[in-house]
């Protein structure tokens, strides 16, 4: 039996797809051009389908190469917004909301949950230090496809920002990368964001 193959669910694929538009419309018909067989191998898929997490990482080095960090950060911003509002992660989401409050603090308490709903083989998220205005997220185990991919490991920051902007917070995220440990630790500080 080989080693089970690292995914992430197709719903959440298509919906980063779909936030390509935030980097303006040269550079997003960049990466769909780079993309296209992807495209069309995602297509048909269900949002109950899995696609390898090579087509993610396939994603994220495109979005970096014609928008940078900063591209990459924004583009995971907007998907992570888009995909609190769907089957996936909407009643966890609620359920955060009613327990936590919408707040960075809260939505970390499910970080793991929400990892755990989108992805397969990917590692675990365990958080550390979690106060009102800061937490640790420590993603851990990962595979090897993954391990030493600092472009996709960086990208998850971008999930974060979006984070903070559902939750009209402004944030910073600081990541470490322990390639030894195959793991990657994630310093999140927050404040709210001024005149809300």
């Amino acid at each position: 039996m080989g080693v089970p193959e690292p995914s992430i669910k197709a719903s959440y694929f298509k919906g980063t797809l779909e936030a390509l538009d935030v980097l303006g419309a040269g550079p997003a018909a960049s990466v769909r051009e780079r993309l296209a067989p992807i495209i069309a191998a995602c297509a048909p898929m269900s949002r109950l389908d899995w696609v390898p997490v090579s087509w993610d990482q396939e994603l994220t080095r495109a979005v970096n190469d014609v928008g940078g960090v900063t591209g990459v950060r924004a583009v995971n911003a907007a998907a992570f917004v888009a995909s609190t509002q769907t089957t996936l992660l909407r009643p966890l989401v609620a359920a955060a909301r009613s327990i936590f409050g919408l707040t960075p603090a809260g939505l970390v308490r499910i970080s793991a949950k929400g990892w755990q709903a989108g992805t397969r083989h990917l590692g675990d998220m365990h958080v550390e230090n979690l106060t009102d205005a800061s937490a640790v997220v420590l993603h851990r185990a990962l595979p090897d496809v993954v391990a030493g991919d600092e472009v996709w490991l960086r990208s998850f920051c971008g999930l974060l920002d979006g984070l903070y902007a559902l939750t009209e917070h402004t944030g910073e995220t600081a990541v470490s990368i322990v390639d030894g440990e195959r793991s990657a630790r994630y310093e999140m500080h927050w404040r709210r964001t001024a005149n809300r």
